[in-house]
């Protein structure tokens, strides 16, 4: 019986051996389709976050673009408007930066007057571009009959 402990404990070693590399096949396994899943998971997400980026950055070339579009109209059809507009811009960035001590000896009260008649201008403008925003083809039309009337 002696003999018989020796190959019984050899065999259930060979057992436990080949039970312990079972299990550490099915881990490898286990993990290896875990690694897959993720990086299928991960690559779809890469993907799918570049085709969003694809559709934004779409849509902006073409709102850009449909604004430039808007702009060159706006300035055919109605130039003294953007005219009006790049004086009233002017006006109010030269408006904005503080009056100097030699400004206020050179000019005085004429630079009183120039101011309040800037900001009137300024004002006049902004209710004419709000106009056109509101109603763009009647400002068309306006400027078309000041056009066509001789001496308008």
């Amino acid at each position: 019986m002696d003999r018989d402990v020796p190959s019984t404990t050899a065999g259930l070693a060979a057992k436990a051996g080949d039970a312990v590399s079972g299990v550490v096949g099915q881990v490898r396994e286990a993990g290896s389709e875990l690694a897959a899943r993720t990086k299928d998971r991960v690559t779809g997400a890469v993907g799918q976050a570049q085709q969003t980026a694809g559709r934004v950055m779409n849509t902006a070339q073409q709102q850009a673009y449909q604004a430039q579009e808007r702009l060159n109209r706006t300035m055919e059809e109605n130039p003294l408007a953007v005219g009006a507009i790049a004086l009233a811009v002017g006006t109010a960035i030269g408006l904005a930066i503080p009056q100097t001590r030699k400004e206020n000896e050179w000019m005085g009260g004429a630079r009183d007057n120039l101011v309040d008649t800037a900001q009137k201008a300024v004002q006049d403008a902004k209710d004419h571009v709000r106009q056109v925003a509101r109603d763009p083809a009647a400002a068309t039309g306006a400027n078309e009959r000041t056009q066509a009337q001789p001496g308008a």
